[in-house]
């Protein structure tokens, strides 16, 4: 759920720190790894292919 939740923040903008504090992942680091794990991105290579569509 807090993965989920880090892409719809990182989709409206939100830098990827941000979206990390904001989902109670401890930083940004956390957040990759689980980001990837669940996804198979990193939040930057998802918010970049985001931003082309």
């Amino acid at each position: 759920m807090r993965v989920a939740h880090a892409q719809r923040l990182l989709r409206a903008g939100l830098s990827i720190a941000d979206a990390a504090i904001a989902c109670g992942f401890f930083d940004q680091s956390h957040l990759n790894r689980a980001f990837k794990k669940v996804v198979g991105l990193t939040p930057g290579s998802f918010r970049s292919g985001y931003s082309r569509v």
